[in-house]
């Protein structure tokens, strides 16, 4: 693989993915029925401020009975769209992912398909999405701080590295989650890391 390859396969890859509607994402989620997708819907179609005031009036709900990750996750992309704020945003996330993390380790599955329900792929990868998010700010840090070594394949931290970890979880549990697969090898494409780019395309 040349580097111009490696960008061709991973993004031509990813365009097939969603041509044949491979990962449930965010929009699979706006259509689920009951509050949450109607909430969902109105954040990925710009209706923040509804949005906004559903999402207040269950976490006020919330307070009294608990708050669930995906109220969390909503949270969490409600400050970042309508907020502009990265530290609540990854805040927020990382509140939704260590509630989705524990339930997973405080109420074990019984079956495997219960286990796999319940590990909720397309939650997580969303997770991941949203975290990765904050690549072009860790790309234009590791970029100044390599300076003396242009190139330089980039070290992650903070929420890329979480976004990473969640992603290594999730194909840990699902190996043939090609989506999964895709965002691992445009993040580490992102950071400069070829080799392991393209181990990944190769999988």
């Amino acid at each position: 693989f040349t580097i111009a390859a490696l960008v061709y396969t991973i993004y031509s890859a990813s365009n097939n993915v969603q041509y044949l509607g491979g990962g449930r994402g965010d929009a699979g989620k706006a259509s689920d029925n009951g509050p949450g997708g109607a909430m969902m819907n109105k954040i990925l179609t710009g209706q923040l401020e509804e949005a906004e005031s559903q999402l207040e009036f269950f976490s006020a709900i919330g307070e009294s009975v608990g708050t669930s990750p995906a109220l969390m996750f909503m949270q969490a992309l409600l400050a970042m769209r309508r907020g502009r704020d990265a530290g609540a945003h990854v805040r927020l996330l990382d509140q939704a992912c260590d509630a989705h993390l524990r339930e997973l380790a405080e109420k074990p599955a019984s079956t495997p398909f219960e286990h796999f329900a319940r590990l909720d792929a397309d939650f997580m990868l969303d997770l991941a999405r949203e975290y990765l998010s904050h690549m072009q700010f860790e790309v234009d840090v590791g970029a100044g701080a390599s300076s003396g070594a242009q190139g330089a394949a980039i070290t992650p931290g903070g929420p890329v590295q979480r976004g990473l970890d969640v992603l290594d979880r999730v194909l840990a549990h699902v190996p043939g989650m090609l989506d999964a697969h895709l965002q691992v090898a445009r993040a580490r494409l992102a950071l400069r890391q070829l080799e392991p780019a393209q181990r990944t395309v190769q999988h």
